[in-house]
């Protein structure tokens, strides 16, 4: 067996060589990383290619903590990734990829893939008490459960296609990101993008997917979780009316629920979330085409 050592120069991704990635005359899947895009930067989406010496191979990754996989894309494979707001920006992260083919012959590649970081800034505003009651760490750890519960889910169906569509008519409120503090305190980070309007106002499916979740939150108020397969998820917070029930197919406009301002909201609006493989990134970004099939 005679090792190969593998070494890449991208934009955004730093030169790393890996011993792992052992590719002989046995069989054992060998893959490349011919591009890249999107945006290596906090809370945002980027996007590996690779091809392949074997058809029909699996490509899955692990970084930051979480794991994503690489579907068929045309000729190539592409990994849809996202980084998150909470880990500290302008520093190097190891990204470990595993090929395997069909007889289970695996090699392994690791990255050295350099995180740029985001400026997001803050907002503060005055909550009533009795809303302020619905953000008690015990409220959200259990409006999230039951949010986490399915968009942990990866479907390797894709349902959607195309552009990701805004959800909703309406001024854009509050950003992705921003640091929040409620009455002085520090909240946390928005983890969305929310749209202000009348209450009433139809909220649309950004893109084609299930329903997997439509159901009263306490913080979250009424909210809808569509799949778009392949770890990606969007969700619908706030609502007036839920309309779409679990199980429905829906189409890229179809409306799943009315804007509204139950849960934890000071007026009517709708919180609009992306989820990647169970990372919340800025849904601005698909809004302007990140992923376009």
């Amino acid at each position: 067996m005679i090792p190969r050592i593998i070494c890449f120069l991208l934009i955004l991704i730093s030169p790393f060589c890996a011993n792992a990635a052992t590719v002989t005359d046995n069989g054992n899947p060998a893959i490349t990383l011919v591009s890249v895009g999107g945006m290596f930067a906090q809370g945002k989406t980027a996007m590996l290619y690779f091809t392949s010496n074997e058809p029909s191979i699996e490509i899955e990754g692990s970084f930051q903590g979480k794991d994503f996989r690489a579907y068929p894309y045309k000729n190539k494979y592409r990994a849809v990734i996202g980084f998150s707001i909470d880990d500290p920006g302008n520093e190097k992260y190891l990204m470990r990829i595993t090929a395997k083919d069909r007889a289970g012959n695996t090699s392994d590649y690791y990255y050295n893939v350099q995180v740029k970081k985001s400026w997001f800034g803050k907002l503060s505003f005055t909550l009533k008490p009795k809303i302020v009651e619905m953000l008690m760490p015990d409220v959200i750890r259990a409006d999230w459960k039951k949010i986490e519960d399915v968009v942990s889910r990866e479907n390797r169906e894709k349902y959607y296609s195309g552009h990701f569509m805004r959800p909703a008519a309406g001024r854009v409120s509050m950003t992705f990101g921003l640091e929040e503090y409620i009455n002085g305190d520090e909240s946390g980070k928005h983890r969305g993008l929310d749209f202000a309007n009348a209450a009433g106002t139809p909220i649309k499916a950004s893109n084609s997917g299930i329903v997997r979740l439509s159901e009263y939150l306490p913080a979250h108020g009424n909210t809808v979780v569509i799949d778009h397969g392949q770890g990606i998820y969007t969700y619908y917070a706030h609502m007036k009316k839920l309309i779409a029930s679990v199980g429905t197919r829906v189409k890229k406009g179809d409306v799943v629920g009315q804007m509204g301002a139950t849960g934890v909201a000071t007026g009517p609006h709708l919180h609009f979330a992306m989820s990647l493989h169970n990372l919340r990134v800025d849904p601005m970004q698909w809004l302007k085409g990140v992923v376009i099939d």
